[in-house]
């Protein structure tokens, strides 16, 4: 079974060996980032039963860049490169998720630039067996 927390971990360890020199932070840090950093963030969307042991999962994942540029050039340059790494497929835990969508966001603002990179993934999640019992036997019922 697939954790979103393995999700959100694998994606941040790729754009640490892309981006080593930059600061990655995830949905716990509240304030205080220093410029240019990454921001990650997963969101679950929909879980639908697939079959008995099986879900299909969609979750959508945020990476968001934040330059302390005014041009959007270094932003555009960051959606090139993540989407050499992100269009298709992610491994977690050595399973490979289809990416479903990407949808790249850039804004100039007035204390720099971002880009807000948006992906859907779509995977197929096995469910972990429930507990068996042993048959309990007859049951004997008198009217």
């Amino acid at each position: 079974m697939i954790k979103l927390t393995e999700i959100r971990d694998s994606v941040v360890g790729a754009l640490a060996s892309l981006y080593p020199e930059i600061t990655i932070y995830d949905e716990r840090q509240q304030q205080g980032m220093k410029f240019p950093c990454f921001f990650v963030q997963l969101l679950p969307v929909v879980t639908k039963r697939y079959k008995a042991t099986v879900n299909k999962d969609k979750v959508m994942l945020s990476i968001q860049y934040f330059s302390d540029s005014e041009s959007t050039f270094e932003c555009l340059e960051i959606k090139d490169s993540l989407d050499t790494v992100f269009s298709k497929s992610i491994y977690v835990s050595g399973e490979l998720i289809r990416v479903d969508s990407v949808e790249p966001l850039v804004k100039r603002e007035t204390k720099g630039s971002s880009i807000n990179y948006l992906i859907t993934l779509d995977y197929y999640n096995i469910i972990e067996p429930e507990e068996t019992y042993a048959p309990m036997g007859d049951v004997k019922i008198e009217f």
